[in-house]
């Protein structure tokens, strides 16, 4: 047998695109955690007079709807960054549009999830090496004129 060699790059890509799967999901679950805000928020403010209480001390209805409206930001954040990820490993895995790789990459770095910075700079190591650009497929196709 002999031994075949193996693009280390390639390689690279391929681990990193099961990273950025794996950190899609983390990403997602973590970025379901503000729903409980978005119930708390909900409860608040549909909540039957009788449990808000009377008089002055009564619990503002507009306080639930900040919750909610938080909560809500948060949820579609973090979904939206988890589906950043899903598509940065489709890519990778596919050496396809390299610069929305970097960019992901480069937004993860500033979330506040510890998997993700690692993940991410590990991507942007690898995506800034030389020779690995050359293995995106960047060349665009033109469109073709129509008529003669």
């Amino acid at each position: 047998m002999t031994p075949t060699l193996v693009d280390r790059d390639s390689e690279q890509l391929s681990l990193l695109s099961i990273l950025q799967y794996a950190t899609a999901g983390v990403t997602a679950v973590m970025g379901s955690f503000p729903l409980l805000h978005v119930a708390m928020g909900a409860f608040v403010t549909f909540m039957p007079a009788s449990l808000r209480g009377g008089g002055k001390d009564a619990f503002p209805r507009e306080i639930g709807f900040l919750f909610m409206g938080f909560g809500l930001a948060f949820v579609t954040a973090g979904w939206t960054l988890a589906a950043a990820h899903f598509m940065t490993a489709r890519f990778l895995k596919q050496k396809r549009r390299y610069w929305f790789c970097v960019v992901v990459s480069f937004v993860s770095c500033f979330a506040c999830m510890f998997s993700n910075g690692i993940v991410s700079i590990a991507t942007l190591v690898v995506l800034f090496r030389p020779g690995v650009r050359e293995l995106f497929d960047t060349t665009a196709v033109a469109p073709q004129p129509d008529g003669p």
